[in-house]
């Protein structure tokens, strides 16, 4: 299968693109300078370039949370218009369609339950999970075999990079708040080669590595894995100018009905910061 992935140049487009190659699928990967996903006329002549391509994967986003809220525009440019562009143009090439959203969608229940399926309320608190949300939807009525997979606290390499920098400069400084489960690059790759090699339906699915967690036990996780001291992470007040979710843990039991067990968190850390593969590539 020929694979186009936009949006390259994030942390997920190195390990995708190894996941793609290593079960013998061609990747083209463009990134933002090389393809503007709201550009309709010119995905389209992407999209539809030689033979063709089985599946179009989007990692181009408005990522900035702070960023969407001070100029909302460019954030459902990016994450609303963007996503239903290309979706429009994998429906017409007969193309499956992947595009990550995010628990931002997810903060505003005023008694949220412990884990938040795909069938929970979404009710954000901030412009970049609005607009999140608005992509979702704008995916779906489009009608295309598209699959939209929330996700958070992606940990990859970049990731990990900046917490060795940290560890250098001997302090890991976080805001207050915050649980969720994060997801480990490796295994998140696997699950979009899994849905698309196989015949699960499409739809709203959430790809993270259980069980909850906070951001410190997370960081203080991370740190331990590199060789570093735990104790070096400490926790300040939250100024940033965009609300975040106090709680916004996603289950994976969708997932589980189709036979794909994401690894707990703490296991999974520990593979990729070890360079092993998931579990998930024997699926």
């Amino acid at each position: 299968m020929r694979v186009l992935i936009t949006g390259a140049g994030s942390q997920l487009t190195a390990p995708l693109t190894a996941t793609f190659e290593r079960t013998g699928h061609e990747v083209t990967a463009l990134s933002h300078a090389d393809l503007d996903i709201r550009d309709l006329a010119a995905v389209g002549a992407a999209v539809s370039a030689g033979p063709g391509y089985g599946a179009v994967v989007n990692l181009a986003a408005a990522n900035s949370v702070d960023g969407c809220e001070q100029d909302p525009v460019s954030a459902y440019e990016g994450n609303t218009l963007g996503p239903m562009v290309l979706a429009r143009t994998a429906r017409d090439a007969g193309a499956q369609f992947v595009t990550f959203s995010s628990d931002f969608v997810h903060g505003g229940l005023a008694q949220p339950p412990e884990y938040l399926d795909e069938t929970t309320e979404a009710v954000p608190v901030n412009v970049y999970g609005h607009s999140k949300l608005l992509g979702e939807r704008a995916v779906d009525a489009i009608g295309a075999h598209a699959y939209v997979l929330r996700t958070s606290w992606v940990v990859g390499e970049r990731f990990l990079d900046g917490v060795r920098s940290s560890i250098e400069a001997g302090k890991v400084g976080l805001p207050e708040g915050g649980h969720a489960c994060p997801a480990v690059a490796a295994d998140l790759c696997e699950v979009v080669r899994i849905l698309l090699e196989g015949d699960a339906a499409p739809g709203l699915y959430n790809v993270v590595n259980p069980p909850r967690t906070d951001r410190p036990a997370l960081l203080e996780a991370i740190v331990s894995e590199l060789g570093g001291d735990p104790s070096i992470v400490t926790v300040g007040p939250d100024t940033r100018p965009a609300p975040r979710p106090a709680y916004s843990p996603l289950g994976v039991s969708k997932l589980a009905s189709l036979g794909i067990e994401m690894p707990p968190w703490r296991e999974a850390l520990h593979r990729f910061v070890a360079g092993e593969p998931s579990p998930l590539a024997a699926i």
